[in-house]
């Protein structure tokens, strides 16, 4: 071969996965592994051998994708956030253009209680992700923001002429997705006890409330 040739390196293949293929898998594994032991023992005890244990991995592949318990915490937070939010927003969108608000946050209520009755995303998302610290405190908050401009947004859109000031939608939103949240962590205590309609129902109130009176201004 002559010196100035250039040969394309491809990756090596194992079992028909490429290199790149290899490592997305096994940080799959150590992410649900995460979530099995996050939402069943707590994140404290899941230790970097006790997930290499239950993703069935060595401590070397935890190290090719994350740096600490806490970043794969984070990571698994994450994930399971955006599948709660893009279950609402298909839920959502299969209503009708001519829907009501109430139509909207009932249909809401429910995909979201839906997602959550599944005790190790519940325990996971709204018990362990809390105090562990200021970094993970903050992805939390940043993902509760993100649930109440939802919602205020679902609002603006049909009353584009809703007359309270920003600040307070803002205060509002907190307060209600912080009910919410209430609700599902006693929910999750109680070994879900209530059904979920019950929920559904009785979260739709502060909704009712709301409506009324942006109905009357």
């Amino acid at each position: 071969m002559k010196k100035n040739d250039q040969t394309e390196v491809l990756p090596r293949l194992y079992g028909g996965e490429e290199g790149g293929e290899r490592v997305a898998r096994r940080k799959q594994q150590f992410m649900d592994a995460g979530l099995r032991l996050f939402g069943s023992g707590g994140y404290r005890s899941a230790t970097v051998r006790a997930l290499c244990k239950e993703a069935k991995l060595t401590d070397r592949y935890f190290y090719e994708s994350f740096t600490s318990t806490e970043q794969l915490l984070i990571e698994v937070y994450q994930r399971e956030i955006a599948i709660i939010e893009s279950k609402l927003l298909a839920a959502v969108g299969e209503l009708g253009p001519d829907s009501k608000l109430q139509q909207v946050v009932e249909r809401a209520l429910d995909m979201f209680f839906q997602a959550v009755e599944n005790p190790l995303v519940a325990r996971t998302v709204w018990v362990e992700i809390l105090g562990v610290s200021p970094t993970v405190d903050r992805v939390y908050y940043d993902a509760m923001a993100r649930f109440g401009a939802m919602l205020m947004g679902m609002v603006q859109v049909v009353y584009p002429n809703w007359k309270i000031p920003v600040v307070q939608r803002q205060i509002l939103a907190n307060s209600i997705v912080g009910a919410i949240n209430q609700s599902t962590t006693n929910w999750l205590i109680s070994g879900f006890q209530q059904k979920r309609q019950d929920l559904v129902a009785a979260n739709s109130l502060l909704f009712k409330g709301l409506i009324s009176v942006i109905e009357v201004e």
